[in-house]
């Protein structure tokens, strides 16, 4: 699936994430590591059963969101910090694993996070080329897969791309454990 170069609305967000197949007729609880402004932390919600909690981890403040999905805040460096989750279902990383020098390690500490096998959602650019500030420590479609077989995470599989008004491809993909 490919996206005219636009700026990127939350249907199209949507649209990456629909083919990992979240919907549950269950309540879950996820992570949004690097929530920023919620664009992915909203599409996710919109995939969850009423009930679900998202935790929308980030450096910025912002209120709670109630409503069928609960948007829970909590303002924090996702990679510096100890994060008090437990029990999750997933983790959602769009936009945000390209500024971790080290995304084995973070992987790796968010291992006991979950409630059972790993899962990821991650949305990135697909390039191997850094691109100061905005993308310093890119993380390509290959590399995620080289990243989850040396964690020995059992599935990679990319959902779709879209092309980014700042230039390049994004891809978003799953991760099972």
């Amino acid at each position: 699936m490919s996206y005219l170069l636009t700026e990127m609305k939350l249907t199209d967000a949507i649209s990456l994430l629909k083919p990992a197949h979240l919907e549950q007729p269950h309540p879950q609880h996820w992570a949004d590591l690097g929530s920023g402004e919620l664009l992915f932390t909203h599409a996710l919600g919109s995939l969850l059963a009423p009930g679900s909690r998202i935790f929308a981890v980030d450096n910025i403040a912002m209120p709670p969101e109630k409503g069928p999905v609960e948007i829970v805040p909590l303002k924090a460096d996702f990679v510096l910090d100890e994060l008090p989750l437990e029990g999750l279902d997933g983790i959602l990383m769009a936009n945000a694993l390209h500024y971790v020098a080290d995304p084995a390690a973070l992987l790796r500490k968010t291992a006991p996070f979950f409630r059972q096998r790993p899962l990821f959602v991650v949305v990135e650019y697909d390039t191997e080329v850094p691109v100061p500030v905005w993308v310093p420590h890119p993380v390509s479609f290959s590399r995620l897969g080289k990243l989850a077989e040396q964690l020995g995470y059992a599935d990679v599989a990319r959902l779709g791309n879209y092309d980014s008004r700042y230039g390049g491809v994004m891809y978003a993909a799953v991760v099972r454990g």
